[in-house]
């Protein structure tokens, strides 16, 4: 009977595992790739398959836990999972002090959600696993940034107005020329687009794929027709970063590459650095617009400077810090969607940076 218990543990064991690689590539492509035009906020199926989906992936980790018992984890794997415990338990005392629970409950729960998904990604990951993980982002990535490059077309060569172009759905032109793809705001998916080029990059020195070159060709368009300044200087930071690293840690693969890795990835870098300042140059509200945020934001630091004042409390307790004048440069600053407002609402849920967090995942 003790042997026929363990064997369906065992069973039991494997199943959850093969259960969680095979839905968490979904789950990825799922957030990225959903929205839902007949509510308010398009963006709001993926909190929804976000917040249920991650729930069922981690009902099955704790699950294949408990049934490994005492032998589920050893040193090795606590060595690789304490940063992320660690973020995740800083991440519970920080909503626990928060001042405005209800306001901090979203953000809290997406926060776990991230640490979560590492944790199961580190530990149940396989080569095998991450083959089919990179290959289903791939596909997001050839859904979201096919859908911007359609937008592009579109705004490029129609009129603008519902129905005047090759977009069929309603929030067509819902920043003017700015794209936004499946993630209904042009700043979230500059995010996604900025997280996904290392990953394409990488895939595409592996494999030598013209397809992935591609791909690239057309984030680099879309991320540039996002006009999102944050994403483009983001960029940069990511062709510094990565150069360094290939350099640094891939020297013998790198050698006979050196001058052109440095060269492609300066090039880039410098190019967005340069074109956001000619970009800034012309948008002095949107300038002041930030030093004002960002200077409020600093006498918040400065109030709660070791522990902050609560993971998702930024909302609620800015206006308390807000500068005058900034209140009327971001009226002048936020995009105006070009249709009239109704249930399908160009404004996109916060969530994009849960796609981000698949694609980074």
């Amino acid at each position: 009977m003790a042997d026929h218990r363990r064997e369906h543990r065992a069973d039991a064991e494997t199943y959850a595992h093969r259960a969680i690689v095979a839905w968490l590539p979904v789950l990825y492509l799922l957030i990225s790739s959903l929205f839902f035009l007949r509510t308010y906020d398009s963006a709001q199926v993926k909190i929804t398959i976000m917040q249920m989906g991650g729930l069922g992936l981690l009902t099955m980790w704790l699950s294949r836990l408990a049934i490994a018992g005492k032998h589920a984890l050893n040193r090795d794997d606590l060595v690789c999972l304490a940063p992320f415990l660690a973020y995740l338990g800083w991440g519970v005392f920080s909503y626990l002090k928060a001042p405005y629970h209800m306001a901090s409950t979203d953000f809290f729960l997406r926060h776990c959600f991230y640490m979560i998904v590492s944790l199961i990604t580190i530990y149940e990951i396989d080569e095998d696993g991450m083959k089919r993980l990179i290959k289903i982002l791939t596909w997001s990535a050839w859904i979201a940034i096919g859908y911007g490059f359609l937008q592009f077309v579109d705004t490029a060569a129609f009129p603008p107005g519902p129905g005047k172009g090759i977009d069929p759905f309603v929030w067509r032109g819902a920043f003017s020329d700015r794209v936004f793809s499946t993630y209904g705001n042009p700043n979230f998916y500059g995010d996604y687009l900025v997280i996904m080029f290392p990953i394409l990059l990488t895939q595409y020195l592996k494999t030598r794929a013209k397809s992935l070159l591609v791909l690239i060709a057309l984030l680099l368009l879309s991320l540039v027709k996002t006009g999102t300044k944050g994403a483009w200087l983001g960029f940069a930071m990511v062709c510094v970063a990565f150069g360094a690293i290939a350099l640094i840690f891939f020297p013998e693969q790198t050698r006979p590459y050196r001058k052109r890795v440095i060269g492609i990835l300066g090039g880039l870098a410098f190019g967005f650095v340069a074109y956001t300042a000619k970009d800034l140059t012309s948008r002095v509200v949107s300038i002041n617009f930030r030093l004002f945020t960002w200077e409020a934001t600093w006498e918040m630091i400065r109030t709660n400077p070791f522990t902050g004042t609560g993971v998702g409390s930024f909302p609620p307790i800015y206006p308390a810090f807000r500068r005058p004048r900034s209140s009327t440069s971001r009226a002048s600053t936020t995009p105006r969607p070009t249709t009239p407002r109704t249930s399908t609402s160009s404004s996109s849920s916060t969530t994009a940076s849960s796609a981000s967090a698949s694609s980074s995942g």
